[in-house]
Formats: C-alpha cells, structure tokens, sequence
C-alpha cells in the first residue's frame, strides 16, 4: 500500500479501493 498522501491522487485512489474492497469482505 502506497503512503496516505491527499496530494497524491494515486495515493487516494489506492486506499479508496482497498477500504472499499475491505468493507465488502467484512460486511459479505
């Protein structure tokens, strides 16, 4: 996982879909 940069937009978007895929595997 790339460091948590909020001026890196590919830092963001990394993160967003780990916490998203993440949230699928806990709530499934």
């Amino acid at each position: 996982m790339p460091d948590w940069d909020f001026n890196n937009p590919e830092s963001m978007k990394a993160w967003d879909l780990a916490s998203g895929s993440y949230a699928e595997q806990v709530s499934g």
